[in-house]
């Protein structure tokens, strides 16, 4: 017999059956019939979008990979993960001999890449390879009638040129540029060495950038301490973006606020919240979640080493580029021979350790992975997930839960978010 879950909410007894994915009151005994009308045909929108991941791995195809062109950075933002775009390496980029060795690893170990993504440090620092690298591409596709890979890239949004703008109209597809809402609030944590803030080049390469078509733009915002101090919600900071600039996104927490404020901020959500925000105001995990529910479909973590991979500026392939200067992450290069091989014995298998297959939230856990299967003693990527951030994250998950319970119980709220998802979905 499947063993139940039990949440305690307001004194209620709210049950999570983790085999049938039902969120069930035993009180009410509510039905799960309304929320399994949901279609669920259709794959939910994603704020920012990128290429779907391959479900059945076809020989030598990868959906993604994330290019490091640049281990240096032009700003010096106060939460950088990247200690300031190095990742605590040394500044250095990625030079022609390493760009073109890596173009001709692709077409030597896969028969087909999805989406190549630039990242950094800060990319644009080093546009003339990005230029090399998909100029090179398109060469050798057409020579071979083969299709063309997806290029996107992550970029601060400060740097910009007539030739970085061509460059972007020639090959880039997926444009994510990084900004943290309103003026006062990016100026304070977005800021160039010398401290001065970043608002106004951001705003000018949004705004330019938007002139090329097509292209699809997109921003992410980090939500700081600094919005918390003014009263500012990661909702307030996602509506500004949208009708200042045009464009949609998404709001993510830096890391130093940690699970525990993203507890509370889905405890202090309101009835008013809402409807004021017609849902908006609900975090990306809520709609991840009810999805799972209403699909019967259990949720999944990144596909690192599955369905993508991230070479470093010197060669080196790691997983994730969060794991840059964690050498024990590195499990070869773009010169070794058979790597796709190499890319699935490394494979982590997340959800099948014996501490996960006896977690009830394991059909409803996912998302990134590296917070969650990061070893503390060796810094090093495996299937054993850390116990202290799972302890927080199922009471994360059981915090939706009962959000979605609370909206389920409300005769106002339910049927407007059946009409959300149908619109939505």
């Amino acid at each position: 017999m499947t063993k139940l879950h039990l949440i305690e909410s307001m004194g209620d007894n709210l049950y999570f059956n983790p085999e049938t994915l039902e969120l069930i009151d035993v009180r009410n005994n509510v039905s799960e019939s309304n929320i399994a009308k949901l279609d669920s045909s259709k794959e939910k929108a994603q704020p920012i979008p990128h290429i779907k991941s391959i479900e059945v791995q076809r020989s030598n195809v990868i959906d993604r990979i994330t290019l490091c062109v640049s281990n240096d950075c032009n700003l010096r933002c106060k939460y950088c993960y990247a200690h300031g775009g190095d990742y605590g390496t040394g500044r250095k980029l990625m030079d022609t001999g390493t760009a073109v060795d890596f173009v001709n690893f692709c077409f030597r170990e896969f028969d087909k890449i999805n989406q190549i993504l630039f990242f950094g440090g800060e990319p644009l620092l080093n546009w003339r390879i990005i230029d090399v690298v998909c100029s090179s591409f398109v060469k050798v596709c057409n020579q071979k009638k083969i299709p063309l890979p997806k290029f996107s890239l992550i970029t601060n949004g400060t740097i910009l040129n007539e030739d970085i703008l061509q460059l972007i109209k020639r090959y880039i597809s997926f444009i994510t540029i990084s900004i943290d809402g309103i003026k006062i609030v990016n100026d304070s944590n977005r800021v160039f060495q010398n401290g001065s803030g970043t608002y106004d080049k951001i705003s000018h390469f949004i705004n330019k950038v938007k002139e090329i078509n097509p292209l699809y733009i997109g921003f992410e915002a980090t939500y700081t301490r600094t919005h918390l101090q003014l009263g500012l919600t990661r909702h307030s900071v996602k509506s500004f973006l949208q009708s200042e600039f045009g464009i949609n996104g998404i709001v993510v927490d830096e890391d130093s606020l940690g699970v525990q404020q993203m507890i509370n901020n889905i405890h202090n959500i309101g009835k008013l919240d809402i409807i004021e925000s017609d849902f908006d105001c609900l975090p990306m995990d809520f709609w991840v979640i009810l999805k799972s529910i209403a699909t019967k479909k259990e949720h999944r973590f990144c596909g690192i080493l599955y369905d993508r991979f991230t070479v470093t500026v010197d060669g080196s392939i790691i997983g994730c580029q969060m794991l840059i200067n964690r050498g024990q992450n590195v499990i070869s290069n773009i010169y070794s021979k058979g790597v796709y091989d190499i890319i699935k014995k490394h494979t982590p298998e997340f959800k099948k350790s014996q501490e996960c297959m006896n977690c009830w939230c394991n059909p409803l856990c996912g998302g990134c992975c590296i917070g969650r299967f990061l070893e503390d003693c060796n810094g090093k990527i495996s299937n054993i997930p850390n116990r202290n951030v799972c302890q927080l994250t199922a009471k994360y998950i059981e915090a939706i839960l009962i959000l979605i319970y609370k909206i389920r119980s409300d005769n106002e709220l339910w049927p407007k978010l059946i009409k959300k998802c149908q619109n939505k979905y």
